[in-house]
């Protein structure tokens, strides 16, 4: 506190301080605040009260961990002070609801909930920055233009603010320990702080004015709603509980509906994916509900794991990105070392990268990150793998609190053990996540526990959460609940009680089995262009993986119920296992998982799981092969004869386009083609071997383009996109008549030309030139580093016309045989066979490929084979849909006139694409359609496959 103010005054009431689970009392006046580590008169509280809201409305206030702070003013706060505060503001609420406000925004600022991210190590930009820091990047997925030039794009956003400005309602998907609770408990600090500044407080210097300014933040846990609770109830139930003297319960709705009607409200709904699991889709179907109904200026934010979210609630999605490697390593220095570029944290920093592949991956969570160097420091080594990190880090936090005195007899760390496993895995039961009833915790818990060795240790209830409070294992809440710290410590901890009732004989399969099945899958809920999501869950995944990897022999007892989560243990445990006996559990799964992906009678969700999960795991169809130290794969092919062909559509052809007639024969010799579209897992090689530094296996214009150089003779796509825009511009009523016309789609018009047609030309420009950025080398394809798509057996995409060309040089060089890209005849024979419509046949059925129809459209590319029903009859996959296929072909009107010298490929233009994307529609991905694009041009369904001469 600042020193011109006493902290504290004598106990003049006589009380004696006592232990924090014993109730305290208040008085308000001039008696004394008594049983507290910091004493205050009812009028020195009341004065500290009103101190701590004059720096919260300052210019410049700050929050850090025990202070705020605003110029030279600062006022300490520690956890005595905040309970003091908070009993007297439920004693004395303020008397009208803007005092009450105040308030309730004044003890949010102060609570250790909301401003102890510092010590989570994750911040915000802007603001006060925490030393070691983790300053997060997000993604939005949006979904821009239409037909083939439809993009699911992941735009980067620098700040959640972005979202926030951008989207009235969205949810925060990242993968488990990614920081979702603590970006919406930052952004409920940052709105408290600017309501209680109001619109005349004038801002920092890094700060900007935000029509956010004035929302009053409403921060809830989802595990916390009652399983048949509607929303606006639910919501005003919360509001009661953070708002003193809000009434009761109609009272808070009618006062929740008049703050959402005045648009004064952020709603920020933590972990989706621990609401209760009774009646989940009802409560899922009214917050869609709710959100859709929201009224504008108010904002509506829901947090939960991407794995576990599967659009049901029909709003945008943005993702938390990873932490980069330059991130984790200077965590790392910060950390062990207090420096950027210490040894401690440059050896963590190997070890990791070199040993440690898969606990590389966990490091790009901040919650992971954390424990990794805690466990490292201590050990000066790290573990195989996620479960015994767990193992160690709880290891290190019993041994911490073992010498240390306690208000409650100290247990035994392997009694306490098995006691918090029995309480988190009756969690796990309930489906309520990581927040019950202390009085329901107390009666999950023993009395005794009987250790391995015979000896029975008592355990009392009350006794256990206080010490696990100590440990960290659970959360001080002060509400009388009981939750775990993180939803990851109670999956841990319910692992090892899982793993008990396994060896005890218990029938476990309940827990892992899920739909698979088509005629058993639900139906999707997601917005109309979400992504598809994953199969639906049951809630004990994480704890299965853990246990699996305290266990690997657990793995024999979930493959026959669900061998994507036995593959998803083998990911986890198969270093722990012996080398044959890990080789043999690696090739049953990959047989399993390949058996799912030919299957039809599997839905596609499951198909698609599959083919992920193979490719983590070691995708059999593509074999490694070495040509002295250089990788590659030689792509799977099937032979296709020679003779005469026919291409082009028939004059009476409906959804034929001109350019696709007249039907007419082509000679073509025999000649092989790629099974499959080439893959990440094949481009991979390339990448590695240096095919981006090597400018021996790139056409004259990739050179440049490689460079980042103008294609001499070729026109710069920006300028293409300016002189349109200016066209647009200058009249504005040519997109009526392109639309009228069916040449461009309503949407298409809308995004991006209508909203481009409002910009000035300066921001139109530095648009366009982000997307085509000049003298700007490149390295990799556009989403080589995107999760969404760079699955080793999903297709490579993002790909230009020199890429592919350049990679097909490539591998014919390093493998001695003559591969190339098909000539748009050699495609579009090898997919019709002389007359097919499809690639299947003539009839068409959106459930036999990855394109924008049907209820079961994924938005997005999938493993190579996860349609086997679309296959030729030969057995080439994905001819139609999933991604646009580049040909060596340069565009020109049919007939084909080998004498043209299409495929020289010096030659200048467009170049021809097949098959359709997964963003097309039936007409597009017919074995006929042609689609032309500039040979520099990439999205997010461009690739290729390669042909190669017949053997």
């Amino acid at each position: 506190m600042d020193s011109s103010h006493p902290t504290s005054s004598p106990n003049t009431g006589g009380g004696a301080h006592v232990g924090r689970d014993v109730e305290t009392h208040i008085f308000i006046g001039r008696d004394s605040v008594t049983n507290l580590t910091v004493n205050l008169t009812g009028a020195e509280l009341e004065e500290t009260v009103a101190r701590l809201l004059a720096l919260l409305s300052a210019q410049g206030a700050r929050v850090r961990a025990g202070e705020v702070h605003a110029g030279d003013q600062r006022l300490d706060v520690n956890g005595a002070l905040v309970d003091a505060v908070r009993q007297y503001q439920q004693a004395a609420p303020g008397g009208d609801q803007q005092a009450r406000i105040r308030q309730y925004l004044a003890y949010l600022c102060i609570d250790p909930d909301f401003h102890g991210w510092q010590q989570r190590y994750v911040s915000l930009s802007g603001g006060y920055r925490a030393v070691p820091e983790l300053t997060h990047s997000y993604s939005a997925i949006l979904v821009r233009g239409e037909g083939p030039q439809r993009k699911i794009e992941r735009v980067p956003l620098d700040d959640i603010r972005d979202a926030l400005d951008e989207h009235a309602a969205f949810v925060l998907l990242a993968q488990p320990g990614g920081g979702k609770t603590t970006v919406l408990q930052r952004t409920a600090l940052d709105r408290a702080l600017a309501c209680l500044r109001g619109p005349d407080i004038g801002r920092g210097e890094n700060e900007k004015e935000s029509d956010l300014d004035g929302l009053i933040p409403l921060f809830v846990r989802l595990s916390a709603q009652e399983v048949r609770e509607r929303p606006l109830a639910f919501l005003a139930r919360m509001w009661r509980e953070a708002v003193p003297g809000s009434g009761d319960q109609s009272r808070a709705e009618e006062e929740v509906k008049a703050l959402l009607r005045e648009k004064r409200l952020c709603i920020l709904c933590d972990a989706l994916n621990e609401s209760r699991r009774e009646n989940y889709a009802d409560r899922m179907l009214d917050w869609r509900a709710f959100a859709a109904e929201l009224p504008g200026g108010n904002r509506l934010i829901f947090s939960c794991r991407k794995l576990d979210y599967g659009g049901e609630l029909g709003v945008q999605q943005v993702e938390i990105d990873d932490l980069d490697k330059e991130q984790i390593r200077e965590f790392a220095c910060r950390y062990l070392d207090g420096e950027p570029d210490g040894p401690q944290g440059a050896a963590f920093w190997q070890a990791l990268a070199r040993e440690h592949g898969d606990l590389l991956e966990l490091a790009g969570t901040p919650y992971y990150l954390q424990m990794l160097v805690e466990v490292y420091a201590a050990d000066a080594a790290l573990p195989p793998h996620r479960a015994q990190l767990f193992e160690a880090f709880v290891t290190q936090l019993f041994g911490r609190e073992q010498g240390k005195r306690h208000a409650v007899p100290w247990i035994d760390p392997a009694a306490q053990h098995l006691a918090l496993s029995d309480l988190a895995y009756a969690m796990q039961e309930l489906g309520a996540g990581t927040q019950v009833k202390a009085a329901w915790a107390r009666e999950c818990l023993p009395q005794a526990v009987t250790l391995p060795d015979g000896a029975t240790v008592p355990t009392p209830p009350g006794d256990l959460l206080a010490l696990a409070r100590s440990t960290s294992f659970l959360g001080n809440q002060g509400d009388g609940t009981v939750k775990f710290t993180h939803h990851l410590m109670q999956e841990y901890f319910a692992a090892e009680a899982l793993l008990r009732r396994l060896v005890a004989g218990e029938d476990l399969r309940a827990l892992w089995r899920v739909p698979a099945r088509a005629d058993e899958m639900p139906t999707a809920e997601r917005g109309e262009w979400d992504p598809l999501p994953p199969p639906p869950t049951r809630g004990w995944e994480e704890t299965t993986i853990l246990a699996a990897g305290l266990y690997p022999d657990l793995y024999a007892a979930i493959e026959p119920v669900n061998p994507a989560l036995a593959a998803r243990c083998l990911l986890e445990s198969g270093a722990e296992t012996r080398e044959e006996e890990e080789r043999k559990r690696v090739k049953q799964s990959q047989a399993r998982l390949l058996e799912r992906m030919v299957d039809v009678a599997i839905h596609v969700r499951s198909r698609v799981e599959a083919g992920l999960l193979l490719g983590r795991l070691g995708d059999p169809r593509f074999v490694r092969q070495r040509a002295g130290d250089v990788e590659f794969i030689l792509p799977p092919m099937i032979e296709i004869p020679g003779g005469d062909a026919m291409i082009g559509s028939d004059a009476d052809d409906d959804l034929a386009d001109d350019d696709e007639k007249p039907r007419h024969a082509v000679s073509p010799a025999a000649y092989a083609i790629g099974r499959y579209p080439v893959t990440n897992a094949e481009y991979g090689c390339f990448v590695n071997a240096g095919g981006y530094q090597d400018e021996r296996y790139w056409t004259t214009g990739g050179r440049y383009w490689l460079r980042g150089e103008k294609v001499p003779g070729e026109e710069d796509p920006a300028d293409w996109w300016i002189r349109a825009w200016k066209r647009f511009k200058q009249d504005p009523t040519e997109l009526d008549r392109r639309v009228a016309s069916g040449a461009m789609t309503e949407r298409e018009a809308d995004n991006p030309w209508r909203i481009l047609i409002g910009w000035s030309e300066e921001r139109v420009i530095a648009q366009v030139r982000e997307w085509y950025p000049e003298n700007v080398a490149v390295h990799e394809p556009r989403f080589w580093r995107d999760s969404a798509y760079n699955n080793p057996s999903q297709p490579v995409t993002g790909l230009c016309w020199y890429e592919a060309m350049a990679y097909a040089a490539w591998l014919a060089e390093i493998s001695g045989e003559d591969y190339w890209l098909p000539a748009e005849a050699e495609w579009e024979w090898a997919a019709r066979g002389g007359g097919r419509i499809f690639p299947w046949g003539n009839n068409w059925d959106p459930e036999r490929c990855n394109s924008l129809e049907g209820e079961n459209r994924v938005m997005g590319s999938t493993p190579v084979g996860s349609y086997p029903h679309g296959a030729t009859p030969d057995g080439i996959h994905d001819l139609a849909g999933n991604i646009w296929e580049w040909t060596a072909s340069r565009y020109a009107a049919y007939p084909y006139d080998p004498a043209a010298n299409l495929e020289d490929p010096d030659g200048p233009g467009l170049r021809i694409c097949r098959g359709g994307g997964w963003a097309a529609n039936r007409k597009m991905v017919r074995c006929a359609y042609r689609n032309w694009n500039d040979p520099r041009n990439w999205n997010s369904s461009a690739g290729f496959r390669l042909a190669r001469s017949s053997l």
